[in-house]
């Protein structure tokens, strides 16, 4: 009885000692690659793994969480005014059961072929889908809000941005990103060495601590 009540204080003086790692925490509360780190009530579009659409809100902690999600018919864009997401009908690509065609002429769509990637399809005059475009192997396709045109966007889960909007990122070292007029997250910039990166609450720009 006695070695037992001996060795439970030496495991309780070495957990002490030599705390579990994975439970470190830096000052700034966040884990040393939590991924990407957004500005409090900021959007995104989300595309979810069974190609519906869904959007995500930036909480209070600066974590994306879901917000929402489209109906099946339908595609999530941003409202160029304010930045936040709303439904829209996904173009129609289907022409009526008896034409005889593929699709209807002059229409977009966004294809992924398993072994090329994403790439852009338009309809030819015929009504046949022709190859228009291939996509980067970083990227993905998705569709704009103006006519519901598709393009080309950097993978994150086939999300795409608000346009002027940050994040702050791990990319071998803390840094930000800022979203461009296309709608993609580019890097702005990288802080030092021991650094990491954070955002201004008056005004949601990153800066780094």
């Amino acid at each position: 009885m006695k070695s037992l009540a001996v060795a439970t204080v030496l495991f309780s003086v070495a957990a002490l000692a030599f705390p579990q790692l994975n439970h470190k925490r830096f000052t700034n509360g966040t884990n040393p690659n939590p991924g990407p780190v957004c500005t409090p009530a900021k959007y995104q579009c989300r595309q979810n793994a069974h190609k519906t659409w869904g959007w995500d809100v930036c909480d209070t902690s600066s974590r994306w969480v879901n917000g929402g999600n489209c109906k099946t018919s339908e595609t999530c864009v941003f409202n160029s005014l304010n930045g936040s997401p709303y439904c829209v009908p996904t173009p129609s690509t289907a022409p009526a059961p008896d034409s005889g065609k593929e699709c209807n002429p002059g229409k977009y769509r966004c294809k992924n072929d398993p072994a090329r990637g994403w790439s852009i399809e338009t309809c030819s005059a015929g009504g046949a889908w022709e190859h228009t475009l291939d996509c980067a192997a970083s990227e993905t396709c998705t569709y704009g809000a103006v006519a519901g045109y598709p393009y080309c966007t950097a993978k994150d889960g086939g999300r795409v941005c608000s346009p002027g909007t940050y994040q702050c990122s791990f990319n071998q070292s803390w840094g930000w990103d800022v979203c461009s007029t296309e709608g993609v997250w580019v890097r702005g910039g990288s802080c030092k060495a021991g650094e990491t990166c954070s955002f201004n609450a008056l005004n949601g720009s990153p800066y780094c601590v």
